[in-house]
């Protein structure tokens, strides 16, 4: 669906990319990952359109698309809400995307309010939004993507301001859109516990990509998990030791529910 070859992308006299090859099937989940300053943010807006590489291609379903920007197609959540409400009222803020793509009447409403629930808006959708908190605009933000006929979504740390019971809901979210509804999640994250969904991680490290594979991957390779500086904490931290103890299988969906049905019936590595 997206593929991305030969990238080199300077910015101020600085190499970012120098020929970075990517391909991104249709229907996926890849969480895209690395320190700060490796190159997350600014692939994700090569692949939306936001900048134009200095060398090499983009391409949309095989149709070269390098620079032009995929409004309709792709849609982006960036990591400040303030960057993406234009609305004062939740409600209208929620509905702006599907009508600027043609949505109105029934049609309209039933997608605001698909979104709403998806999203978990329902006590906040006549809320003024310069007065909600920053994690309540950032679940404003979401909910306007998600009302909207797309068929990829990029996450630019856009769980990065929500408490974690919503950040799970969220999560949990892009999951269902991923295996149900065929939508193409790119997330972009430096943290370890939200690639655990995530069918594929793509790590970047200096604009380079020092590891392409399932989370039980990455959660695996000490030499990559160091130089990325993620520690043995929280949730991931944990799991990383389940499986280096031989506790928990390579190739498993990590969720906090999976973990403990895992570990509830017994793991036998020699099985």
């Amino acid at each position: 669906m997206i593929r991305l070859e030969k990238i080199k992308y300077d910015y101020k006299n600085k190499r970012i990319f120098r020929g970075l090859d990517l391909s991104i099937r249709k229907g996926s989940y890849v969480s895209i990952t690395g320190p700060n300053g490796s190159g997350k943010t600014t692939l994700a807006m090569l692949v939306k359109g936001f900048l134009s590489p200095t060398s090499g291609k983009v391409f949309y379903e095989d149709k070269d698309v390098t620079g032009e920007g995929l409004n309709d197609r792709i849609a982006y959540i960036f990591s400040n809400p303030e960057n993406q409400i234009v609305s004062s009222l939740v409600s209208e803020d929620i509905a702006f995307g599907p009508e600027n793509q043609g949505e109105s009447g029934c049609e309209l409403v039933a997608a605001v309010s698909r979104a709403v629930s998806e999203s978990n808006m329902a006590s906040l959708t006549d809320a003024l939004t310069h007065q909600l908190s920053g994690g309540q605009q950032q679940r404003v933000a979401i909910a306007g993507i998600l009302a909207m006929k797309v068929d990829c979504i990029i996450f630019d740390e856009a769980v990065s301001m929500v408490d974690p019971a919503g950040k799970r809901e969220i999560l949990d979210t892009l999951d269902r859109l991923s295996r149900k509804e065929g939508i193409t999640i790119i997330h972009i994250t430096h943290s370890l516990e939200d690639i655990l969904k995530s069918e594929r991680v793509v790590a970047l490290q200096e604009g380079s990509i020092v590891f392409d594979g399932p989370p039980s991957g990455i959660l695996e390779n000490l030499k990559v998990t160091s130089a990325l500086g993620w520690q043995r904490k929280g949730p991931a931290g944990f799991i990383k030791c389940l499986i280096e103890k031989r506790l928990l299988p390579c190739e498993y969906s990590y969720s906090p529910e999976g973990v403990a049905e895992c570990l509830a019936r017994g793991y036998d590595p020699e099985s």
